[in-house]
């Protein structure tokens, strides 16, 4: 398929949170709705260091999406911040109907800032969701959004790039990230006890060939 990657427009925040809950359906972020998830990718849009990313089809289908910072450090709290009216609405109707994830999503917020385990990611962008439509795997559309995601980082100035992802049964994602260049950096565990890897990728060899 011919797709082309292009900066989101935000009349695409709707297809994107839709692309999200089809890709990510028993996700924690996912639970809080679409409305949630616009709120979301637009915080990232509009954020100094932020980058989204969108893999459209031949005919303006959007098929894929990549979304980070590039200044990781404190990151959602900074995006709440940017967007707290919208995004103390967008969770509201979630929230009322589950109290009890509210200790959950505060303690996310509180997790994000650091890499679960308290390392410091200075100089670190964070690869924060990558989606690809399911009607369109196996098509390289994942592989072209992360390399460019990764080379849009390196002309801004990135040192490194990290991620997390779920340890476990999770074989095909952990794969492709190491068939991109990250390495494992670290395994830890969530207070809901998941398991998860961390993965990075230095940039300093990339920014040398864009430059070349």
């Amino acid at each position: 398929m011919t797709i082309s990657i292009k900066t989101a427009r935000v009349d695409q925040l709707t297809a994107m949170a839709d692309l999200h809950m089809s890709a990510f359906p028993n996700f924690f972020l996912t639970s809080l709705g679409p409305r949630f998830l616009r709120t979301l990718y637009l915080a990232i849009e509009r954020d100094p260091t932020g980058l989204v990313l969108t893999a459209s089809d031949p005919q303006g289908r959007l098929v894929g999406f990549a979304a980070g910072v590039g200044e990781s450090q404190s990151c959602f709290m900074r995006l709440i911040r940017s967007q707290f009216l919208r995004f103390a609405i967008a969770a509201l109707p979630s929230l009322i109907r589950r109290p009890q994830i509210l200790p959950r999503v505060l303690h996310s917020l509180r997790r994000s800032e650091s890499s679960g385990q308290g390392e410091n990611r200075q100089g670190a962008a964070l690869l924060m969701s990558i989606a690809v439509d399911p009607r369109c795997a196996g098509q390289g559309i994942g592989g072209r959004l992360i390399e460019s995601f990764l080379d849009r980082m390196a002309l801004f100035g990135v040192q490194a790039v990290c991620l997390t992802t779920d340890r476990d049964a999770n074989d095909a994602v952990n794969a492709f990230y190491l068939h991109h260049g990250f390495r494992l950096k670290q395994q830890f565990v969530t207070s809901e006890g998941r398991q998860m890897n961390e993965y990075v990728i230095e940039l300093g060899s990339r920014g040398r060939r864009d430059a070349a």
